[in-house]
């Protein structure tokens, strides 16, 4: 907890990443430093605005990535439900039938 408000016109914009790790705050600046020119104000807010974007497009390949991960371990997954239906399933009711026996699927615990 800070124990000090900011001035609500000195902090025009305070942008959180997700993470919670980056933190910028963009002012109009103190009373005791001079004002900035026209130019370097706009060249400051080039800068920021193309931070914002690389962290949005930062945001935006993350998300990809994660979205291929999650298909990758699904198509995993499938592959596991694949082999599990065509080679031990098949073994198992060739067991029972071999022997005789009659499973009771209503027993087993899935």
């Amino acid at each position: 907890m800070c124990c000090i408000d900011p001035d609500p016109q000195l902090i025009d914009l305070l942008f959180m990443a997700r993470d919670m790790e980056t933190v910028i705050w963009r002012g109009a600046g103190t009373g005791n430093l001079p004002a900035k020119s026209v130019e370097e104000a706009l060249r400051h807010k080039q800068e920021y605005d193309e931070m914002v974007a690389g962290a949005k497009r930062k945001e935006l390949k993350e998300a990809h990535r994660k979205k291929c991960q999650m298909k990758e371990r699904m198509l995993k997954y499938f592959a596991a439900f694949d082999v599990f239906f065509e080679e031990n399933l098949p073994r198992l009711f060739n067991y029972f039938q071999i022997n005789n026996l009659t499973p009771n699927l209503y027993l087993i615990d899935w």
